[in-house]
C-alpha cells in the first residue's frame, strides 16, 4: 500500500541515509503531498542521489543564478542564454511549417514582434517592428558591404576601416524608387562593371526649322532626340533642373547664307534663368565665291553650370555684326545637357 504520511519530526537527523534504503524500496507509491519541500533538510537531496534523467511535470522554478548544460558549460541564466560549445550552436523549431518569433515589450508585455525567422528561412521585420524606415544604422566605423552572389545576397563588413559602404555584385544590382519598385534608377552590372542610371537627367534638342541668326533671345530648338525625364521643353526651349547639381551643356550651331567676303561676329552662349551666363564671341569671314546657300560654318560651345532645383538653361544669341545669315535647321544645330554631379 502507498505510504500516506511520513512525519519528519519523528525521524532523527541523519537516521535515514541513501545507504540504508534498499534499491527500489521507495518508488512512486508515495502518496501525493506526503512529502513536501519544507520537510526536506537543506542539501538532503543531491544530483548524485537522483537518477540520471529527471522529468518535471509542471513548472520548475530555479532560485539561483544559472543552469549549466553539457560538458562545455553552456548556461541558461536570468536575462542570458550563453552557448559555449566548441562547434556550431542551434536554436531549433522541429515542427514543420512554423516560424520563430523574437518578441519584446513596448507598451505591454510581449506586445511587439521585432523579428521573424520564417519556416522557409526568410527573415522579416513585421509592421509592429522595424529597421528604421529612413536609416539602416550599421553603427560601425568599419566599411559595410552588400554582397550579391548568384541568387544569394549577403550583408557583410569589409576589411577596411574608413567607414564606407560597399555594394558587391556578381550579376546585376538595382536600386528602385521608393514609391515605384518598377522604376529602376540605378543598375550595376557585376560582370562588366558598367553602371547605368536610366532616369538620369539627359537630353539632346535639335533645331528643326531654319532661323534668322539676328533674332536675339532663346534659340528655338523645337525637337528632341533624347529627353530622359522630360526636363527639356520644346515649347519654352528650356532645360529645367529637377535637382540641385552640376550640369554639363554643349551646343553646336551651323550658320549658313552669309555674304561673300563679309566678316561676321556673333555673341552667343548659355543663359541661366534668362540672364547671360556663359557667352562666347565667334568671328569668321565668308570666303566663298558667292553668297547664299552652300556657304556655312559650324561653331561649338560647352560649359559646366551649377544649378539649383527649377533653375533653367537656354541657348541665346546676344548680338551679331551683320543681319544676313541663318542658323541651319534640319537637325544640324543641337543643344545637349546632362547631370554630372
Amino acid at each position: 500500500m502507498p505510504i500516506s504520511k511520513i512525519n519528519t519530526t519523528s525521524i532523527t537527523d541523519n537516521s535515514v541515509t541513501a545507504g540504508k534504503i534498499v534499491a527500489g524500496a521507495v518508488d512512486a507509491d508515495i502518496a501525493a503531498g506526503s512529502i513536501d519541500t519544507a520537510q526536506i533538510a537543506d542539501d538532503a537531496v543531491t544530483s548524485a542521489k537522483l537518477d540520471t534523467n529527471i522529468t518535471i511535470d509542471g513548472t520548475l522554478d530555479v532560485d539561483g543564478s544559472e543552469i549549466t548544460v553539457g560538458t562545455s558549460g553552456s548556461r541558461f541564466a536570468e536575462n542570458n542564454l550563453n552557448f559555449k560549445a566548441g562547434g556550431a550552436s542551434y536554436i531549433d523549431h522541429s515542427t514543420v511549417g512554423q516560424n520563430i518569433n523574437f518578441r519584446v515589450s513596448n507598451s505591454s508585455s510581449l506586445d511587439t514582434t521585432a523579428l521573424t525567422i520564417q519556416n522557409d528561412g526568410d527573415i522579416t521585420v513585421p509592421d509592429s517592428g522595424r529597421i528604421n524606415t529612413e536609416v539602416i544604422d550599421f553603427n560601425t566605423s568599419r566599411n559595410v558591404r552588400i554582397v550579391q552572389g548568384g541568387n544569394a545576397a549577403k550583408l557583410a563588413r569589409t576589411g577596411l576601416n574608413n567607414g564606407g559602404i560597399q555594394v558587391q555584385v556578381d550579376t546585376t544590382f538595382e536600386i528602385a524608387e521608393a514609391d515605384d519598385i518598377n522604376q529602376t534608377i540605378f543598375i550595376a552590372d557585376g560582370n562588366t562593371g558598367a553602371v547605368r542610371m536610366p532616369v538620369q537627367p539627359c537630353f539632346t534638342a535639335i533645331l528643326n526649322t531654319t532661323r534668322d541668326w539676328a533674332n536675339t533671345g532663346a534659340l528655338q530648338f523645337d525637337g528632341v532626340h533624347i529627353n530622359n525625364g522630360s526636363h527639356y521643353s520644346t515649347s519654352t526651349y528650356r532645360f529645367t533642373a529637377p535637382v540641385d547639381g552640376v550640369y554639363f551643356f554643349s551646343c553646336s550651331l551651323t550658320v549658313t547664307a552669309g555674304t561673300t567676303g563679309q566678316d561676321d561676329t556673333m555673341y552667343w552662349g548659355f543663359y541661366k534663368n534668362g540672364s547671360s551666363h556663359r557667352l562666347i564671341k565667334d568671328n569668321w569671314s565668308w570666303r566663298g565665291t558667292s553668297g547664299g546657300t552652300g556657304v556655312e560654318i559650324t561653331t561649338h560651345h560647352s560649359s559646366h553650370i551649377q544649378l539649383n532645383t527649377n533653375d533653367y538653361v537656354t541657348v541665346g544669341v546676344n548680338g551679331v555684326s551683320n543681319v544676313t545669315g541663318d542658323l541651319s535647321g534640319g537637325g544640324y544645330s543641337t543643344f545637349s545637357g546632362h547631370l554630372v554631379a
